[in-house]
Parts: structure tokens; C-alpha cells; sequence
């Protein structure tokens, strides 16, 4: 119902104003945490799920949740971080104990009851007061739809008392944030431990950007830095993969699957079997770039981090320009450089690094 919206081309591109000022707010508190050694510790996954999160509630609410402020988070923004922990808490519980919660109503059901509740509630409250401001301020009154916010889209669509935007935002920030997060961070530690990979994607910054702002023409140049993620995204998948359901029986290795049945495409055996890309283990962002020697030519499916078709990620287009918003500002300012043992993945309900990234920050300028 909302792809028409959100799945343009430049649906993300509206909210680069906004997200070039978020980006260096983001960036100012994870320099602080820098230590002698100009290094951060247990700090990157910490602010890039900040930044995802402050971001998210701009985009789809119109707010600034106060989640990058220099001191502390607002206590409204740590009470909606504790939910959605929680809500993640219960959840994964949930998965380990089996179906047992839609009989009884167990402490982790319950935990996860109450977070959703309470997100649900503050979004519906956010989203009347958005609807109200439009109506009020005429904010948007002579530009063209398209230059509309995602929020005054939708509500000009479905009407102040729908549903879709209540359930769009919640999704978004129960779903999207801690994905959108995992996802820059590992990106950021790649970077860090690939020094040549890195040089590459800050000459084609400087080239298109300098040292300025994010602009909608300057994004869609940045394709070595897309490769960049794309390879981040192949070799440290954030989530564990795209489950579907059979409409119709089929056959794998002899074995009969029948209809109905959920099917997982698992992202990280896929990304690192040898059949698919060579020296899978390697990091190797030319894969990903159309007439280079290095060009998988794996099959289209074999990376496909957002899913595909008509039930594709919903918030694509805004994870990625997150994810990527973020690196750009990173290197405009820092040479990122990493030192220590290899970060892999450890599965809770998304993959997540299994150690420290102690990523050294070293000024440019």
C-alpha cells in the first residue's frame, strides 16, 4: 500500500538536508569517545543505532527524538530505546521457547506486549500531531507532491484516522532501526579494515562532494561507495535472510518441499559459498561494479539484503541512504583504520558484531 511512496528512486533523497545535520551530530558524539590512542570502544554500534534512530522518527515522524544530544539522550528518546530492547528481548526469547505464548501469557510475551503497546501509542500521538502542524502551517501548500514528506504523503492518501501511517512508522521504528544500524556499523568496520578500499571511496567523495553537504545529484555518483556497501552487506549480513511461503511444491537435491511450506534464504551461507563468488572471505567492492575485471558474475538473488518483489523491504530506499549518508560524512572528516582481530557475526534476532570494533579515527584535515 505505501510502496507507490516509498519505494521511488528519491524518496529518501527529500530527507538529505536533514540527514547531512543528523550525520554531523552523530559524528561529534562518537569522536568524543575517542580514547589516547584516537580510538573508539564499544561505541559504533552504541551512536549508529542513535543516529538510525533519530533519523527514523525525522523521516517518518517529523521529529528530532533528542537520541545525539551532547550529553544524553532526552527521557523521552531512553524510554522508547528501553522499549524497543525490550520488545527485541521478548521477542527473541519467544523464538527459543516455541509458540507456547499463544497459550499462555508468558514474561516474555508480556514484555514484548507492552513495548509494542507503548511505541504504538506514542506514534499515533506524533503522527496527529504531525497531521495537525500540516494542516496549520501549510507547510507544503504551492510545492508539488513530490516534495512532500513521506508523512503529509501518506496522510494526504489515507486520511487522518487510518491505520497505514500508525503501522508504517511503528514498523520503522521497532524494525528498522536496530537493521539500519547494524548494517552502517558493520559497513564503517569494513571500511576501517580495507585502508586501499577506503582511499578509492574518499577520492570519488572528494570528487563528487569535497568537503561540503550531501547533495540529491552528488548521491547517485557515489556508485564505488555503493559497491562498498553492497560488499559489506554480502559478507556481514545484517539479517539471516528472506523467508517465503511455497505457493506451489518444489524439489531441492531430491529432497520434496511441499506447499505452504516457509522457505529461507539464508544471506550469509549464500554470500560467503564459493560457488557463488570467488575468495568469498575477501573483501572486494569491484565485484559489485558493471564492466570491471573483478565483476561477480554470481546470480542476481545470490545478495539480495532488502528481499525482492512486491514484498521487498519497505524501508530501502531510507536504510540505504542512511547507511550511506553516514559513511560519507565519516570519511570526509576521518582516515578510519582497524588493528585488531577480524569482527564476524553472532546471531540474536539480527546478526551482530561478535567483538569490539575499536575503530582509530584520524583527523583529514
Amino acid at each position: 500500500l505505501v510502496n507507490q511512496d516509498t519505494m521511488r528512486k528519491k524518496a529518501a533523497l527529500y530527507y538529505l538536508e536533514d540527514t547531512d545535520k543528523i550525520c554531523l551530530d552523530c559524528i561529534e558524539r562518537i569522536a568524543e569517545t575517542r580514547d589516547e590512542n584516537n580510538e573508539i570502544r564499544n561505541a559504533l554500534p552504541l551512536y549508529a543505532y542513535r543516529y538510525s534512530l533519530e533519523l527514523m522518527c525525522k523521516i517518518f515522524l517529523d521529529i528530532r527524538i533528542g537520541a545525539l544530544r551532547p550529553n544524553e539522550m532526552s527521557p523521552r528518546c531512553t524510554k522508547l530505546v528501553s522499549k524497543i530492547h525490550d520488545m527485541n528481548i521478548g521477542m527473541a526469547t519467544m523464538r527459543r521457547q516455541g509458540p507456547i505464548w499463544k497459550y499462555f501469557d508468558t514474561p516474555a510475551y508480556k514484555k514484548f506486549d507492552d513495548s509494542c503497546t507503548f511505541v504504538y501509542k506514542e506514534v499515533t500521538k506524533e503522527i496527529k500531531e504531525a497531521f495537525k502542524r500540516i494542516k496549520d502551517t501549510k507547510e507544503d501548500e504551492g510545492k508539488p507532491r513530490d516534495q512532500w514528506s513521506l508523512l503529509h504523503k501518506m496522510l494526504d492518501r489515507y486520511g487522518e484516522n487510518s491505520s497505514i501511517p500508525v503501522v508504517m512508522t511503528t514498523d520503522m521504528v521497532l524494525g528498522g532501526v536496530d537493521t539500519t544500524s547494524g548494517t552502517t556499523a558493520t559497513f564503517l568496520y569494513h571500511l576501517a579494515d580495507n585502508p586501499i578500499k577506503q582511499e578509492i571511496a574518499f577520492q570519488e567523495i572528494d570528487r563528487v562532494f569535497g568537503g561540503g553537504k550531501l547533495t540529491e545529484e552528488g548521491f547517485s555518483k557515489l556508485c564505488y561507495l555503493r559497491a562498498c556497501m553492497l560488499e559489506a552487506q554480502r559478507i556481514s549480513p545484517v539479517t539471516s535472510g528472506t523467508v517465503r511461503i511455497l505457493s506451489n511444491p518444489i524439489e531441492v537435491n531430491g529432497y520434496l518441499i511441499p506447499k505452504g511450506s516457509q522457505v529461507l534464504q539464508s544471506n550469509y551461507v549464500i554470500g560467503h559459498d564459493p560457488r557463488n563468488f570467488t575468495d568469498p572471505e575477501k573483501y572486494l567492492p569491484e565485484r559489485w561494479l558493471r564492466g570491471d575485471p573483478d565483476q561477480t558474475d554470481a546470480h542476481t538473488f545470490a545478495n539480495i539484503p532488502f528481499g525482492y518483489g512486491p514484498r521487498i523491504c519497505v524501508g530501502k530506499r531510507y536504510a540505504e541512504m542512511a547507511v550511506m549518508a553516514l559513511a560519507v560524512k565519516m570519511i570526509q572528516r576521518f582516515r578510519m583504520e582497524y588493528h585488531h582481530e577480524k569482527v564476524g557475526l553472532e546471531n540474536h534476532l539480527i546478526n551482530v558484531a561478535d567483538r569490539d570494533m575499536r575503530i582509530r579515527l584520524i583527523e583529514r584535515s
